[in-house]
């Protein structure tokens, strides 16, 4: 017998054995895995987050971005008015002057992310 003849010979048994042996079984979820599997459906965003409404005072002063239930209630309390024709809550005016001690209290960088378009991504850090 030759050296290729056995050599064939010997990865044909391997095989053979390797073929008649019983799948191995996954083994079990850990108790990490299963709470992360459990928690997965919590962690997506199933609605829109940031609704970027815009509302302005009286004086059609830029006040900051809402969010549409924010919006609505200003609507159904009749102290707000919605101008766009495409998108009726894109922009809201309110009908009075908001009080303009609140935004003199706030640091620049509060008055910012008030008035900053939010988007609506997935951030991972």
């Amino acid at each position: 017998m030759s050296e290729n003849a056995g050599a064939v010979l010997f990865v044909t048994s391997i095989l053979l054995l390797h073929i008649c042996q019983p799948p191995i079984p996954p083994p079990e979820p850990t108790g990490k895995e299963v709470r992360y599997k459990k928690l997965l459906p919590r962690l997506t965003m199933n609605k829109v987050m940031y609704d970027n409404i815009a509302m302005h005072a009286s004086s059609g002063r830029f006040v900051c971005t809402i969010s549409l239930k924010k919006a609505n209630w200003y609507l159904k309390k009749n102290i707000a008015t919605s101008h766009s024709l495409e998108n009726p809550l894109k922009k809201i005016t309110l009908l009075f002057e908001p009080d303009k001690s609140e935004t003199q209290d706030k640091t620049p960088t509060e008055l910012q992310f008030q008035q900053r378009v939010k988007h609506n991504i997935c951030v991972v850090w």
